[in-house]
């Protein structure tokens, strides 16, 4: 018996970032009479952070962390005097985060001090097949939590709280170890972590067997199984021959991804406006069958996914998208880097070298996904 599984999945990744902002209130220093006069000592003022002075004073029990000239860190049980609020200043960034403000030579930036998680844990609620939902417990209670999930497939981290972020919709099966990130809003309490590891299988789809009608005694047949999903499989066959059923252990489909991996980070990926665009390092030279694709995007629109395959009377070369044999000069020889298909050169360099106006041959359209 023959078994042949043929399956990949195909990423298409546009992502959009974020900075997070932070609410502070700002005061007028008294240099020779401080409110706030207790410096915790255990930070680098060349690493301060809002969290670094938060959780510092957090753990001497002080009621609140204040932060000036972009660099150093005073606690206190005093309330802030009201009278010296202001809406200017503090404009001094912090030294470990310039996306942060930390006072400046005449003012301070206070808040209140960070508490800390007791208890974080993640746990799957549900499991059914590739999909996934997970379930959070934080304590104490009294935090109000910002939570991201790496989901253990190789992306990065989500964004906070994201929209279902305790559901996951797997594409490729194995174990996976997710893990839930932790931290409170506005830097009221340090980030802390928690992982569970997830087994996932897939379902077998679109099973068919093939076998000769007629065979002549004594001499052996060959049926050919076909699988386009499954994963972990046991096939169990009755030839009815009287033999009884028998046993075999197949191997998981081998998968290609594509694509570039959806960040996290305030990056894009793709055009902005209508048109055409091949994305980077999305090539398949091997056949198979399209099972998945994922897009994470910031705005609704409609997005026609293309898989083309080349039109050529003789071979294909990837290296200078062309029909016929790559010459000695287009094997590109990268060492110890990769070769990037969407530039055509070694390294990690992202420009596509590629428009819908260069493309060098004719490409027929084998798969049409509409979003």
């Amino acid at each position: 018996m023959k078994t042949t599984l043929l399956s990949f999945p195909f990423f298409l990744a546009l992502a959009i970032g974020y900075v997070q902002s932070n609410v502070e209130n700002c005061y007028k220093e008294d240099k020779h009479d401080r409110r706030f006069s207790i410096s915790p000592g255990n930070y680098d003022p060349l690493q301060m952070t809002i969290i670094t002075c938060t959780t510092a004073c957090g753990e001497l029990n002080q009621k609140y962390a204040a932060l000036t000239y972009g660099k150093f860190c005073f606690c206190g049980n005093n309330d802030p005097d009201d009278a010296k609020k202001t809406t200017s200043g503090c404009t001094t960034p912090c030294s470990g985060d310039s996306n942060q403000m930390c006072g400046d030579s005449e003012h301070i930036s206070v808040y209140k001090s960070a508490q800390h998680f007791t208890d974080l844990t993640l746990s799957v609620k549900s499991h059914n097949n590739f999909e996934v939902i997970f379930e959070a417990m934080a304590e104490p209670e009294s935090i109000i939590v910002d939570y991201q999930m790496d989901y253990g497939e190789g992306n990065s981290r989500t964004q906070k709280n994201a929209s279902d972020l305790f559901t996951k919709h797997y594409v490729l099966p194995g174990n996976f170890a997710a893990t839930l990130y932790a931290s409170g809003r506005n830097n009221t309490a340090p980030e802390v972590q928690a992982s569970t590891l997830v087994s996932v299988n897939f379902p077998v789809t679109n099973m068919s067997v093939n076998c000769p009608k007629v065979t002549a005694s004594h001499e052996e047949m060959e049926c050919l199984v076909t699988l386009v999903d499954g994963s972990s499989l046991i096939v169990t066959s009755d030839m009815g021959d009287g033999q009884g059923p028998q046993n075999y252990t197949i191997a998981d489909a081998t998968r290609f991804v594509a694509g570039p991996e959806i960040p996290s980070t305030s990056t894009s990926q793709g055009t902005t406006t209508d048109g055409f665009y091949i994305m980077p390092s999305a090539e398949f030279q091997w056949e198979g069958v399209t099972v998945a694709w994922e897009i994470f995007a910031t705005k609704a629109g409609t997005i026609n996914l293309l898989i083309l395959k080349p039109v050529c009377s003789n071979e294909y070369c990837y290296t200078s998208r062309t029909c016929g044999t790559c010459h000695p000069g287009m094997a590109y020889k990268c060492g110890q880097q990769l070769f990037n298909t969407a530039t055509g050169m070694c390294g990690n360099s992202t420009v596509p070298r590629y428009t819908e106006s260069s493309l060098l041959v004719t490409y027929s359209i084998v798969d049409k996904i509409n979003s």
